[in-house]
């Protein structure tokens, strides 16, 4: 009883361990996705083809949370979709906020507050198609981003596979090498011993 307790004792920590590890990657990776964000943001604000940027989100995401927890669930692509495509809306919106702003205020000679910068790209024809379209070529470049990491992993488990498909194929060769010899010469003992009790028996008659 008290090893059984032990045991779930054990397995209960381990849980908790490894559920502490996954929060800490999720956080983790969210923030290095904000971190490409700023490369996102400072490439809008000056006029940059920015949506290239979206490539770094992922993979700066994808790497961070691989450092801290091992996993190759496919909900960890989810997550890290997800997230991205939240982070990127976010990051363009602000952007677009903030050029509204200044493209009014340097022509108009009017500033206008974030808000009524936001409210006037959504209302305006050829601000929110400019908005959707940095963010749609953000979310692409994005996925182009997780489907490289994806490839890359898939690489990876395939050379790792191949390395202990060699191995193994080389010990098995070895363990040949060394088992065949004493099976030939076992064989060869036992017809020595036949041949011995054959001539035997015949000297005997």
């Amino acid at each position: 009883m008290e090893q059984n307790e032990t045991i779930v004792e054990v397995v209960g920590e381990e849980k908790k361990k490894n559920i502490k590890n996954l929060i800490i990657a999720g956080l983790l990776s969210a923030l290095s996705g904000l971190l490409g964000c700023l490369v996102l943001g400072f490439l809008l604000s000056v006029g940059f083809v920015a949506s290239i940027s979206g490539i770094i989100i992922t993979a700066a995401m994808f790497y961070t949370f691989q450092k801290f927890y091992k996993t190759n669930s496919k909900w960890l692509y989810v997550y890290i979709v997800s997230v991205a495509i939240v982070e990127i809306f976010l990051t363009v919106l602000i952007a677009d906020g903030l050029i509204v702003q200044t493209i009014v205020r340097a022509n108009e000679g009017l500033i206008i507050s974030f808000g009524e910068a936001i409210s006037l790209i959504f209302s305006e024809g050829e601000l929110i198609g400019a908005f959707f379209t940095d963010f749609l070529m953000s979310v692409l470049f994005a996925l182009i981003g997780i489907g490289i990491m994806i490839f890359d992993l898939v690489q990876r488990q395939k050379r790792r596979e191949a390395v202990v498909s060699s191995m193994t194929s080389e010990i098995k060769k070895e363990n040949e090498a060394v088992f065949t010899p004493a099976t030939v010469v076992e064989k060869e003992d036992d017809k020595t011993d036949k041949n011995q009790d054959v001539d035997a028996d015949s000297d005997k008659q």
